[in-house]
């Protein structure tokens, strides 16, 4: 281990890396026992030699490799910042495994040699310096640079360092320990974000974790639970959540839930959603849930990404189910009763109300002749709205009640907006709409979560796979120039130029990814 660092005479920034690498391989040499003592002192007389003094600040010392003033942010950051970050890691970790350095009168027994208690202020010094912007990265990547110090100084020592040296650079030790309880209280909410918005719970998370192996009051106290079934408010488990703040409903999205007897499971699924709720449960909770889960065989415990109905972003455990699933995905909120409010979204011809009524109270359509059942419950709609949704509708199929010509279809994984009317009606009611419309895979067999509107789910229907696009009749594109321009307030040349748009060919990639079905017979 021989201290080799220098300061280039000219920007360079090949050569400064080089030089930075080298000091980060002496840093891991120096952990992996293979240094004496005598070794370590005579590489950090060396190296505390080339500290330097801040000009405007002179009790913070730095290893960068040029004024910091005349550099770029994002350099400063990586060459004048990062240098002093690895030489503060290779002082920590030679005074932690050799603390008697930081005794007697000279650093080695060299002619010349630093005085113990000038190497030690040059420490502190360093120390000191590498606070000068609390750790953090430059420009966005603030929080990101910040967690990535916070690691770096983590793995090598600094928490054996301030127990066996509280008073050496007592500014730096309380960076450490702010940030990391700031992460801490974030973590808890699960909500720990970069400076763009982006969550980083999961590593601050394991930046906790890695820290409690040293103090394991850094874990967090509390943590986000998102509950799916037996858990959930009125149902059978929901005594266990007694205690817990409720932050509210939530969706967890690219996954699916099967209802496997009297409990439900979710598996992750692109392009899928789970309705649950959010809470934040404390510790004996938290293992009082993964007994009951049976975490670790029948369920796993796993961190994900949620959404609150207000639109907050929770990173929230959820247990995700080991066995194997089958039947009938569950894509409404389990258990969910038949009386309890949702918003139907629809985009086709049911954007006329007239034509939805049909589906209501049932009896003979007048733009096709054809007699509908309707709902057991006639209860007509309580609101609606018009709204635009993303996502491409598209015709396909060949439709009975339209002359064989297509009907509308839904596919929320494309570009652009859809035109939806929202009918608030009953769960009861949308399943027997969905019935009345066709329940194959091929027709109208999948319910889709849109959104949430004052905590009432909005739902469409629309087939499992993308069918063959099929031209619409004319007696169905003129019901929906009608319903477009007088319930929707479309201008003529605003449903003609939407239509057009709907009946584009869909991409390649879209038509592989859902799968193209044949002609079909059915409903609609």
């Amino acid at each position: 281990m021989k201290c080799t660092f220098y300061r280039p005479e000219k920007v360079d920034l090949g050569e400064w890396n080089e030089i930075r690498k080298k000091l980060l391989a002496d840093l891991k040499e120096l952990e992996s026992g293979a240094v004496g003592e005598k070794e370590v002192r005579i590489y950090l007389d060396c190296l505390l030699r080339h500290a330097e003094p801040l000009e405007h600040d002179p009790r913070m010392s730095f290893f960068g490799f040029d004024k910091p003033n005349t550099m770029p942010s994002d350099a400063r950051v990586d060459f004048f910042y990062w240098p002093g970050y690895i030489a503060a890691a290779v002082f920590m970790r030679a005074l932690t495994l050799y603390p008697q350095i930081a005794e007697g009168a000279k650093l080695t027994a060299e002619p010349g040699s630093l005085d113990t208690a000038e190497a030690m202020r040059i420490v502190s010094s360093c120390l000191l310096g590498c606070t000068g912007r609390r750790f953090e990265g430059d420009g966005f990547q603030g929080t990101v640079g910040q967690l990535e110090a916070m690691f770096f100084f983590t793995e090598h020592g600094a928490q054996e360092f301030f127990k066996r040296y509280p008073g050496l650079c007592p500014e730096f030790e309380k960076c450490y320990t702010d940030i990391l309880e700031r992460i801490r209280r974030s973590v808890e909410r699960g909500e720990f974000r970069d400076d763009m918005g982006s969550d980083v719970t999961d590593g601050g998370r394991a930046l906790l974790e890695a820290a409690a192996r040293n103090d394991a009051s850094v874990l967090p106290r509390r943590s986000p639970v998102f509950v799916y079934g037996t858990l959930m408010s009125g149902q059978s488990a929901s005594d266990m959540m007694n205690g817990a703040e409720y932050l509210g409903n939530a969706v967890l999205r690219d996954h699916v839930m099967y209802g496997p007897g009297s409990y439900p499971g979710i598996v992750p699924r692109a392009g899928e959603t789970v309705l649950g709720e959010v809470y934040i449960v404390d510790n004996d909770t938290l293992r009082r849930l993964d007994g009951y889960e049976g975490e670790g065989s029948l369920y796993t415990r796993a961190a994900a990404l949620t959404e609150l109905v207000d639109g907050r972003k929770i990173n929230a455990y959820v247990y995700l189910y080991n066995g194997e699933v089958s039947g009938e995905p569950v894509r409404v909120r389990w258990n969910m009763r038949d009386d309890e409010p949702v918003w139907y979204a629809c985009y086709g011809s049911n954007i006329s109300s007239e034509r939805f009524a049909c589906y209501i109270r049932g009896g003979v359509c007048r733009r096709n002749g054809r007699n509908y059942k309707g709902c057991g419950d006639k209860t007509m709609w309580k609101d609606s709205m018009i709204l635009e949704m993303p996502g491409r509708m598209y015709f396909a199929n060949h439709s009975s009640s339209w002359q064989q010509g297509g009907v509308s279809f839904f596919m929320p994984d494309r570009g652009g907006k859809t035109v939806m009317r929202l009918y608030l009606i009953t769960y009861g009611q949308l399943k027997e709409i969905q019935g009345q419309e066709g329940k194959s895979s091929k027709w109208y067999g999948r319910i889709l979560f849109l959104d949430s509107i004052n905590g009432i789910p909005v739902f469409t229907l629309t087939s499992e796979e993308s069918a063959e696009q099929t031209e619409p009749s004319e007696e169905y594109l003129s019901l929906l120039r009608e319903a477009l321009m007088a319930e929707a307030g479309m201008t003529e040349r605003e449903t003609e130029k939407y239509l057009k748009s709907c009946a584009a060919p869909l991409d390649p990639v879209a038509r592989k990814r859902r799968g193209v079905s044949g002609k079909t017979d059915g409903r609609a």
